[in-house]
């Protein structure tokens, strides 16, 4: 991470110039209500806010969500302190005098308690007293997936890992499916369909399974699996990579064209475009090429998972630290981080300006008192 702070400490340069002006402005309006010090000190924060701010903005736009999976351990309702809270005011001798006053004495929160995290089931009363219909069909030991947000260093590099063009890769972009997300609270579909109609009979049950499997997989591989079925020709795999921008960095993508129930083509790739995992990829054709996933569904199911345990090499996202070092700073983010120290020097400027209880030391006054 240390790349990635100089990286914004020396695009943040230039910007100190318009940070001192903000300054200025403050020093030569403030001239007999703020000191030297006071201005150094409104100098040094509005820098932090420009070197925070392009630093925060950059990192989020290569931030993105892995699904982690597990399995439901255990389910609690705990005892909370009160959420809510309203104000009683009254006039004294002192002036209007408010109390913060609570209306119960505790709250209840029904948790959910996975292998990879805590979740909680939404309340159907304020308090919490009654116990929610979905907590009660929590299942211990059912399976449970989760998103997790991390920072893609890979997407620091504008450079394309694909070797396709984008033309190619926009052809079928209208037929690829979202990529999965988390529902009903740890719940996730892995197994996909761009023309559900003809090809959904055909994986019946994956998802489920898959799901069971991926209870215990899921943490001792650190990998996710999706399985895409598709009715359209090969070159629609590289639509749909180009469309999940590669994937997610624990994941396994499967793509099968179907026709008439047999797999006629398949592709497979992990993160970084199947590094360090070319024979997982190329035993995964394997097991599904030329099968009729209407007699052979869950043997090629079964196949699937058999090679994925036995080949499957995660790709570890240090290894890609360098790539911060070809990250780019947009202007939007300098323009933002500018506008916000300025708002921040103003606000601090006029603030110390009213602070009249501070301690006066020798020779911090500024000379313009």
């Amino acid at each position: 991470m240390s790349i990635i702070f100089y990286k914004v400490f020396m695009a943040s340069l230039p910007l100190f110039i318009a940070v001192a002006f903000a300054v200025a402005l403050g020093k030569y309006k403030f001239k007999h209500e703020i000191t030297k010090g006071e201005i150094a000190l409104n100098a040094v924060i509005s820098s932090i806010v420009v070197v925070v701010t392009i630093g925060a903005i950059t990192l989020y736009g290569i931030s993105e969500t892995e699904i982690l999976n597990g399995e439901v351990t255990a389910k609690k309702r705990n005892t909370v302190s009160c959420e809510h809270s309203y104000e009683v005011c009254k006039m004294t001798s002192d002036g209007k005098k408010c109390d913060t006053k609570y209306k119960h004495s505790w709250d209840y929160d029904w948790d959910v308690y996975t292998t990879v995290g805590t979740l909680t089931i939404n309340r159907e009363d304020s308090q919490g007293v009654i116990e929610p219909k979905r907590f009660k069909k929590v299942v211990i030991g059912e399976p449970a997936s989760v998103e997790h947000t991390y920072y893609n260093y890979v997407k620091a590099n504008t450079i394309s890992l694909f070797g396709y063009s984008e033309e190619q890769a926009k052809q079928y972009q209208d037929f690829v499916p979202n990529y999965p997300t988390i529902y009903d609270y740890y719940r996730v579909n892995r197994v996909l369909h761009t023309n559900p109609s003809l090809t959904y009979s055909l994986t019946s049950g994956w998802n489920e399974k898959l799901n069971n499997e991926f209870r215990t997989l899921g943490g001792k591989l650190q990998a996710n699996m999706v399985i895409v079925v598709t009715d359209q020709p090969a070159s629609f795999f590289e639509s749909l990579i180009h469309s999940w921008e590669g994937g997610r960095k624990n994941d396994i993508l499967i793509v099968m064209g179907v026709k008439d129930g047999k797999v006629v083509w398949s592709r497979s790739s992990t993160f970084m475009n199947g590094m360090g995992n070319g024979v997982l990829l190329a035993k995964l054709r394997q097991a599904t090429l030329g099968y009729d996933l209407k007699a052979d569904s869950d043997k090629v199911l079964n196949s699937i998972l058999d090679v994925t345990k036995s080949n499957f090499s995660r790709h570890a996202m240090e290894n890609e630290i360098y790539q911060l070092a070809a990250l780019p700073i947009s202007w939007t983010s300098i323009f933002i981080a500018i506008l916000v120290s300025m708002i921040c020097s103003a606000f601090l400027s006029f603030k110390l300006s009213r602070n009249q209880n501070r301690e006066r030391v020798n020779g911090l006054n500024n000379g313009w008192r």
